[in-house]
């Protein structure tokens, strides 16, 4: 059994940007979608740059959208029960 093969996304598709609050601290949260409709990327910004959580959210985010062009949840992607 092969790994699931990733689907390319188109150069231009929908997307939405929605604020995330997190301690006191907004930060933009966008996400990608392909033309079903289905999420396939997400970006965070707005941490502060050059601090290690701005690196660890832009690997988790990178981690899961690469995860879900390979067809693989969101849910599952982020280790939540289910």
């Amino acid at each position: 059994m092969g790994a699931p093969a990733r689907a390319r996304l188109p150069n231009r598709r929908g997307c939405a940007t929605v604020a995330v609050t997190y301690r006191g601290t907004e930060y933009p949260l966008s996400v990608g979608y392909d033309e079903d409709g289905r999420c396939k990327e997400v970006f965070v910004a707005g941490a502060k740059q050059g601090a290690d959580v701005e690196f660890l959210v832009d690997d988790f985010c990178t981690v899961l959208s690469i995860a879900m062009q390979h067809g693989i949840s969101a849910k599952a992607s982020a280790g939540a029960d289910g």
